[in-house]
């Protein structure tokens, strides 16, 4: 393991976040002389810069290049570590969650849950309102303690080195605690140095953890006066402040209008490239399009984890669908007989019929299966007096594959309180 500058790991106890001594390889360039000017750029008209500053910043920043080169050079070669954990990831794996459980009382919020998410990955952490995802955010952010089981992150573990684990980590809360009579970057100022960040660098650190959330404009305006999309952006700069190499995010597009959620996904896709992201929504679309891999959880339980491709691939019934014409009773005798599901307008109808359960193949799609129900679909319009315009097969989206891993479940409730 690389070891920070002598000085770079001081914190306050109680600080979230990542000190100095957590810059990652990868946010090497963030101590560049490009990105230092372009922090100045929008503090150097908030705050003067005094010569021991600059020298102070000058020594700690040669070490941190220094450091950062040797750091860059080890994380190139390929890790030969190992790991007991359920996951998909190819790289190193930066969080680990195993055989987590959290109650409180009789209540149990998360129970046995275990996955990985990979070194440069950016991983949906999926589940409805109560499944648990902020019990375990919160965990893996060092605020609670399990019950039983363990997590590591950065090779860290939470409940054993707590202050060293929260400077691998920038932690965005689902309702990001601002001061509302705080300019943004007085806030920003407050947190750098909770999280003791080196006086010479805070300012060029800010400016740079603004310009990289596009907060700059605001940087003068009172938290309290902000909207909710530049509330989370601000969250989103504070959990930025440390250079963390693993960031937690906590329904970050929750409460967001749909331009807002546009540009906080573009954001997100910007961060992956250089860090670790964990992304906890109960938005299914939020996942299509910002990550490359799931962990779906439902009370506290993991449900499904892989790509995206793959959790389809396992999960999903797949179906064919046919756009028919005919008349409409002739339409729902059809849609009966293949128990589809009919939408369309006027005399044009969509006929989406799915392959039962006892064709489906846990983990691979069934083409026999599904070459079958493509003729019988087909034959049964025919035969029913439609005309058959067009026929397709495919996959439902991430929507239906979570209901359907759900459903059981539902159902078991469902009998228990009639």
């Amino acid at each position: 393991m690389v070891k920070g500058p002598a000085g770079t790991s001081a914190m306050l106890a109680g600080a979230s976040g990542a000190g100095p001594g957590s810059v990652a390889p990868a946010s090497a360039a963030g101590l560049s002389a490009t990105a230092e000017d372009a922090g100045r750029a929008i503090t150097g008209r908030l705050w003067g810069t005094s010569s021991a500053d600059r020298a102070g910043a000058f020594g700690w920043v040669r070490s941190a290049e220094r450091w950062l080169s040797q750091a860059s050079r080890e994380t190139r070669q390929p890790s030969r570590a190992t790991h007991d954990v359920v996951g998909k990831a190819r790289k190193r794996s930066m969080i680990e969650v195993n055989e987590l459980t959290k109650r409180y009382g009789r209540r149990t919020a998360v129970d046995g849950l275990t996955f990985a998410v990979g070194q440069g990955e950016i991983v949906g952490f999926l589940g409805p309102n109560g499944a648990g995802k902020s019990t375990t955010m919160r965990i893996l952010a060092g605020y609670l303690a399990p019950s039983k089981g363990k997590v590591r992150v950065a090779g860290v573990d939470v409940e054993l080195e707590p202050r060293l684990a929260k400077q691998k980590i920038g932690y965005m809360p689902e309702a990001v605690p601002l001061y509302p009579e705080m300019r943004v970057v007085e806030y920003l100022g407050f947190r750098a140095e909770a999280k003791g960040l080196p006086r010479g660098i805070r300012r060029s650190r800010i400016g740079e953890c603004m310009e990289k959330a596009r907060i700059g404009e605001v940087a003068n305006v009172v938290c309290g006066a902000l909207s909710k999309g530049y509330k989370q952006r601000v969250g989103l700069a504070d959990a930025l402040l440390g250079a963390p190499p693993v960031l937690l995010l906590d329904e970050p597009t929750a409460g967001l209008d749909p331009n807002q959620v546009r540009e906080v996904r573009s954001l997100l896709t910007e961060l992956a490239r250089v860090h670790t992201v964990l992304l906890s929504t109960h938005i299914l679309s939020e996942v299509d399009a910002t990550c490359s891999r799931a962990v779906i959880v439902h009370k506290g339980r993991l449900h499904a984890e892989g790509t995206l491709a793959e959790i389809r691939a396992a999960h999903a019934p797949t179906f064919v669908e046919l756009t028919v014409r005919g008349p409409e009773a002739a339409v729902k005798k059809v849609a009966a007989s293949l128990s589809a599901t009919v939408t369309g307008r006027h005399d044009t109808r969509v006929l989406t019929v799915p392959l039962p359960e006892t064709e489906r193949t846990p983990g691979k799609p069934n083409e026999e299966a599904m070459d079958r129900l493509a003729e019988r679909a087909a034959r049964s319009a025919v035969e029913g007096g439609l005309e058959l315009r067009e026929l397709r097969r495919g996959a439902f989206g991430l929507e239906e594959v979570f209901a359907e891993l759900t459903r059981s479940e539902r159902l078991e409730e469902a009998e228990a309180s009639s």
